[in-house]
């Protein structure tokens, strides 16, 4: 914590402080540009799996859902430490596991409503046609007098 710097840098190309730094961890020691990597490899992974437990499709039990609900809020969570860090590398690494992930959520939800509405059953974002009814003067007359009361 000796080593913090409190605006936007990098380590990637820099030198290491001697004895490295701890990274989420104390045993997780970043003291090369190989263990560097490594952690950002790491926070990426942390990125695309934030986006996938929490919007998973389907009906499943509460409990279930209220567990991958404490994993996702801790996962953003351990993210939002790391990019504390001010380190611009990692930031665009979170930002980018992140951004893909939602992409890949995208992508699921249009294929899975291509193939519903192709199945016959209606998806998101279908039209639905409405039948076409004649109305005869009389029923006009008695629909724009109600029109009229419900204005005063």
């Amino acid at each position: 914590m000796d080593n913090w710097k409190p605006y936007l840098h990098t380590s990637l190309f820099g030198t290491f402080p001697e004895g490295g730094e701890p990274f989420l961890f104390p045993s997780f020691i970043v003291d090369s540009t190989g263990t560097y990597l490594g952690s950002a490899v790491f926070t990426f992974a942390m990125g695309l799996a934030e986006r996938t437990p929490s919007h998973r499709p389907g009906r499943s039990r509460p409990y279930l859902r209220t567990l991958l609900f404490f994993l996702a809020t801790l996962l953003r969570y351990l993210l939002m430490i790391i990019s504390m860090g001010m380190d611009w590398f990692l930031l665009l690494t979170i930002v980018s596991s992140l951004s893909l992930g939602q992409l890949l959520i995208e992508l699921r939800r249009s294929n899975a409503q291509s193939g519903a509405g192709q199945g016959g059953s209606r998806a998101r974002g279908d039209h639905v046609l409405l039948r076409e009814v004649e109305i005869d003067d009389a029923d006009a007359d008695d629909a724009e007098d109600e029109h009229k009361a419900l204005a005063r």
